[in-house]
């Protein structure tokens, strides 16, 4: 029994210790505005770092346009989305891709916020029930492992 505390107690302390050591890089605005230059910037410098770091949007409402954030990077990276992002529909119009998270070995996904891709607005120009021959959007390459947020709290629409 002494054993199993001590462990849980180490791995707890580990797991403090990476946030408490990550480095923040915030990517907002103000109230709807378009933070996709920001977004970038912030995982650029994120992706640099050489010790774990975070990328947050934090709580508010914000458009992004389409978004690819590639590594390899030199160390782990979180990204905590707190807000709700809105596709912006002028940049990503006729697009096969909104948000790519790619070649990011130790990325985590959390936050509790929202990604709104603005289906209805898609929508109202989809001809796929007339013509048969649209592409399908899979979300491609998703690891969900080692959540400290539920899922649930992460919503994409």
């Amino acid at each position: 029994m002494g054993s199993y505390l001590g462990i849980y107690t180490i791995l707890v302390l580990c797991l403090l210790g990476y946030s408490a050591n990550a480095e923040v890089f915030t990517a907002g605005g103000p109230p709807n505005s378009d933070i996709t230059a920001a977004v970038l910037k912030a995982f650029t410098s994120a992706c640099q770092a050489p010790a774990p770091s975070q990328v947050l949007i934090p709580k508010g409402d914000f458009k992004l346009g389409e978004t690819v954030m590639t590594g390899p990077c030199k160390s782990p990276i979180e990204f905590t989305l707190q807000g709700n992002v809105k596709a912006d529909g002028g940049s990503t119009q006729g697009k096969d891709r909104w948000v790519v998270f790619e070649k990011i070995n130790g990325f985590k996904l959390n936050g509790g916020g929202t990604f709104d891709g603005e289906g209805n607005a898609a929508w109202k120009a989809n001809n796929c029930h007339k013509t048969f021959e649209c592409k399908k959007l899979p979300i491609v390459g998703v690891s969900v492992f080692n959540i400290l947020t539920p899922m649930a709290l992460l919503k994409m629409i």
